[in-house]
């Protein structure tokens, strides 16, 4: 059996009011609000818990310490101070060197893949010279020495793209297919039976909260549902799991541009649901969960 990890980046839990997109009335899994149980039945049977991305920390919660905290389950605001923003610094990358889930996973004799497809500049550069751009998820997946997707792996449906449309490749000229939600989800299912830890990354969500405009927010969130519900009605819930969270809140409130201090969901679909959404209260406590999933149950 696997897991599927669904990290999007910057959706938290806010208020039920006009800046929040969240609040559109055919979202059937993010329409979760502060004011009301944290408690409320997802679809195909999941389950939701809140978790705080606030770190004890003064200051808004930023990706490269919260992303971190996810896949080190080590608190990298306190480590570091402060909330850093955008891409992991040189004390972040070494946490993650040795303390990722992808480390650790693969020390333990699992295998991890993370399916999103990089673009040829990747390649052809390589991750040393990029180093100072390069996300979390990035370095986790190269400090464990685990495989980058192409162009070509997409082309092959052997990978999906953060923008798992295809849109954007297509805007910056790249002779590629666009996928329907139904086919990128297709794709992502079909790694559970090779793979123990499969992961994937969304990050227009943080993009379009920072735009602070509704109907994009809102076209979005349809979008990534229903990509969402497709990869639920794929994957046999019997005996893998699906797990969705995010590293700090940002497009549940357009009335600012910054991300928020709102707790963020922390979704779970199919086997040992319970034993993932039992304790757990901040993204510090994600990878030890994950880690100590029992991979041979089914």
């Amino acid at each position: 059996m696997a897991i599927l990890f669904i990290f999007i980046d910057g959706i938290g839990i806010g208020l039920r009011n006009h800046h929040n997109p969240c609040g559109s009335p055919d979202l059937r899994l993010f329409n979760n609000y502060l004011d009301e149980s944290r408690n409320t039945p997802l679809p195909a049977n999941g389950s939701i818990t809140y978790l705080d991305a606030n770190l004890n920390t003064d200051g808004l919660p930023q990706s490269a310490t919260g992303q971190t905290s996810i896949f080190t389950g080590q608190n990298a605001a306190a480590y570091l101070g402060y909330h850093k923003s955008g891409f992991p610094n040189e004390r972040l990358r070494d946490l993650l060197e040795r303390e990722s889930l992808f480390v650790k996973l693969k020390e333990a004799g699992h295998s991890p893949v993370f399916i999103n497809a990089y673009r040829s500049t990747f390649f052809e550069l390589g991750p040393e010279k990029l180093l100072r751009y390069l996300s979390v998820t990035s370095i986790q997946n190269w400090k464990a020495g685990c495989t980058f997707f192409s162009m070509d792996d997409l082309l092959n449906e052997q990978s999906i793209y953060h923008d798992f449309t295809n849109q954007e490749l297509i805007q910056k000229g790249y002779n590629v297919p666009v996928f329907t939600p139904e086919r990128a989800a297709a794709i992502a299912s079909r790694f559970l039976d090779s793979h123990q830890f499969v992961l994937y990354e969304y990050f227009k969500t943080d993009r379009a909260g920072h735009r602070q405009h509704a109907k994009e927010a809102a076209t979005l969130l349809r979008e990534l549902e229903e990509f969402l519900l497709s990869l639920l009605e794929a994957i046999d819930l019997g005996r893998h799991t699906v797990i969705l969270t995010s590293d700090h809140g940002n497009i549940e409130d357009l009335s600012i541009k910054t991300h928020t201090r709102n707790p963020v969901p922390f979704m779970v679909w199919g086997n040992q649901q319970r034993y993932l959404i039992d304790s757990i209260s901040s993204l510090v406590d994600i990878r030890d969960k994950i880690f100590n999933y029992d991979f041979e149950n089914v």
